[in-house]
């Protein structure tokens, strides 16, 4: 049986999660997946997405045209930045920036608002 790992959430951290998958032929191949660790690791630049690319990069090289992000929410600037430059085929995510920022100052806490 395998152990289930701490969610981003159940570590401290903002539930934001990433999965990068391969495309090979007519399937998708989970290759890589993280949750989101800026806040456990002291980092504002350990967002999940980058953390995942970098994985992916070092074992598949620098361009990623092959495979696809998929993550809880847009990614920002900075990951988006970092998805253009490794030139990933793809990025999926759930929930748009504008959606979070709305439902933060409607329902958010101070620290997460």
């Amino acid at each position: 049986m395998r152990s289930r790992r701490p969610s981003a959430r159940d570590r401290g951290d903002y539930p934001i999660g990433a999965v990068i998958t391969r495309l090979i032929g007519k399937r998708e191949v989970v290759i890589a997946s993280a949750g989101n660790r800026v806040k456990t690791s002291g980092s504002s630049i350990k967002h999940v997405e980058l953390e995942t690319l970098k994985y992916v990069s070092s074992g598949y090289g620098r361009y990623l045209p092959d495979f696809v992000l998929y993550s809880t929410h847009e990614p920002c600037a900075m990951c988006a930045g970092a998805c253009v430059w490794s030139k990933i085929g793809a990025v999926v995510f759930g929930v748009s920036q504008e959606d979070i920022t709305a439902y933060g100052k409607k329902h958010g806490t101070e620290e997460f608002k």
